[in-house]
């Protein structure tokens, strides 16, 4: 299997989820995954999520406030779900 970017893995990993998934499990998730566990990266990842949001490849399901065991109760989270153009995206070029 080739190495995919911490990109590309994560619009896999909001793929292969199923249905819709909060923002700080895929966080923690690609994290874990990847071996990296820094505040820069989980907000690099975070921001991932939101390009992905602005170029259409996933789409905001739900928001709620966070805590202080994900992004701090100042900052929302949201749920994510693929949509149809990520979908086509992953099928095409990651599986």
């Amino acid at each position: 299997m080739p190495i995919l970017s911490i990109k590309s893995g994560l619009l896999k990993r909001i793929y292969e989820a199923g249905g819709p998934v909060w923002e700080d499990e895929l966080v923690k998730a690609t994290m874990e995954a990847e071996g990296v566990f820094s505040d820069y990266w989980k907000w690099t990842i975070r921001y991932y999520m939101m390009e992905m949001l602005a170029n259409g490849m996933i789409d905001a399901v739900e928001y709620k406030l966070g805590d202080e065991s994900n992004f701090g109760s100042e900052h929302s989270i949201a749920k994510y779900q693929i949509n149809d153009f990520g979908k086509m995206k992953v099928e095409s070029m990651l599986l």
